[in-house]
């Protein structure tokens, strides 16, 4: 007999404890008839069937995920300006966006490949930290005040999409 061990993914512990309890029922084994683990099991396993068989699908997965290319999208242009931006020292307030940038660092410079939930707490981290006088002045010093409010408009269309796909599962 050859033993593996495997990872059991959510489906085949279902399978397993659907075979267990049918074979407790089957009456072929007395032994195990009215087990208190079996029917510890069985209890347990009715109530993941419930949630398992639940339709989850709110239909607004393509939304969300369209929600979220567009947040990703006015952030990546966002700090890749503020990244050219800075390098040029021959230009107006180049240290507006050397600033500004160091700010885009401080909660990461990846926001845009992370989870959504993930990304959402940075984002709102980063909002706010760009919503403070001193920078919001060196937003509108490079004139990205704009941008910013644009960003700061798509997270919150992300979030109240974000929202309502996770109260409808």
């Amino acid at each position: 007999m050859k033993i593996a061990l495997t990872r059991l993914g959510t489906k085949d512990l279902a399978t397993l404890a659907q075979r267990m309890i049918s074979t407790s029922n089957s009456g072929k084994y007395p032994v195990i008839v009215n087990h208190p683990l079996l029917i510890n099991l069985q209890t347990s396993y009715t109530d993941y069937d419930q949630v398992y068989a639940k339709q989850i699908y709110s239909g607004k997965g393509k939304n969300v995920a369209s929600a979220d290319h567009e947040r990703d999208l006015i952030y990546s242009n966002l700090k890749a300006f503020l990244n050219g931006y800075r390098k040029i020292s021959s230009v107006p307030n180049f240290q507006f966006a050397e600033d500004l940038y160091e700010v885009f660092k401080t909660f990461g410079l990846d926001l845009d490949r992370l989870s959504y939930s993930s990304q959402s707490a940075q984002m709102k981290k980063l909002i706010a930290a760009l919503e403070l006088p001193e920078n919001m002045q060196k937003l509108t010093g490079l004139s990205l005040h704009i941008a910013f409010a644009e960003m700061k408009i798509k997270h919150e269309a992300f979030e109240t999409l974000f929202a309502e796909q996770a109260s409808q599962c």
